[in-house]
């Protein structure tokens, strides 16, 4: 079929994005795109297991949003472990219309990217 704008038939991107400390990755984020702005980035945040420093999980949710892919799109859908609420906190901070949920063993947010406004 062509002519589609769903977004559907356009590639993907793929990236991850890493928080270490000490040497050690604590704490990375899958991230896919499509050139679509109006397709949501989908992104899996991940932290080691055991103790993660703190901060660590909130400057991942910070990188995530910083990605060029995902701060030139329009929302995104994260799925991060459920009880992370560093990670639900720093999305909350950072992004409008948040909506989350628990699916299974992971929380499930979907929200909007916010843009900075520029001065002329």
């Amino acid at each position: 079929m062509t002519g589609r704008t769903d977004g559907h038939d356009a590639p993907q991107t793929h990236d991850s994005v890493q928080v270490s400390r000490d040497g050690q990755v604590v704490a990375s984020a899958d991230i896919s795109t499509t050139p679509e702005p109006a397709d949501p980035a989908k992104v899996a945040l991940s932290a080691r297991r055991g103790v993660t420093p703190p901060g660590a999980r909130g400057e991942l949710v910070d990188q995530v949003l910083e990605h060029p892919d995902v701060a030139a799109g329009d929302s995104v859908h994260v799925v991060v472990p459920l009880g992370d609420t560093e990670s639900i906190s720093r999305l909350n901070e950072r992004t409008t219309n948040v909506n989350a949920r628990a699916a299974g063993a992971s929380s499930v947010i979907d929200a909007d990217v916010v843009h900075p406004t520029t001065k002329d």
